[in-house]
């Protein structure tokens, strides 16, 4: 398990012992967690062009075998850093599809199932994202 989802499970688990509702801790990871993919897309967005923008450069200079080799290398680890955050939208969706059902029946299980995937989608986007060199918003859980 990672370090984020560890906290993650560590922050509900502390507040589901205490017997309270778990609707406003998830509605809490559902917010925060789409602030940071509303940031992440911003900051992918300007890294991806400065990365072009070098790789345009270098074929600019003549040397345009090795920029396409960059270039080739480069977008396939860009569309997987963008579909990491486009799965952690999705689960953010399903996470507050899944929300009456959790407050109707109080179900601090998986209240707590819902804030380790989202915590654990956000971790993997943050981590395709470093391969292209941006580095993501820190979100608290």
């Amino acid at each position: 398990m990672t370090p984020i989802r560890w906290a993650a499970v560590a922050f509900v688990a502390a507040f589901m012992v205490a017997g309270c509702d778990p609707t406003p801790v998830m509605l809490k990871t559902i917010a925060v967690t789409s602030v940071g993919v509303s940031q992440g897309y911003k900051v992918l967005r300007v890294k991806d062009h400065e990365n072009l923008a070098a790789i345009t450069a270098e074929a600019k200079a003549g040397d345009k075998v090795k920029a396409r080799a960059d270039l080739d290398a480069y977008l396939p680890k860009y569309s997987t850093a963008e579909k990491a955050l486009d799965g952690t939208a999705a689960g953010l969706q399903d996470a507050l599809d899944a929300v009456p059902a959790i407050q109707m029946a109080k179900d601090k299980a998986s209240a707590a199932t819902w804030i380790a995937k989202l915590a654990q989608l956000y971790a993997d986007a943050v981590a395709t994202a470093q391969a292209i060199g941006a580095t993501l918003p820190k979100v608290v859980q």
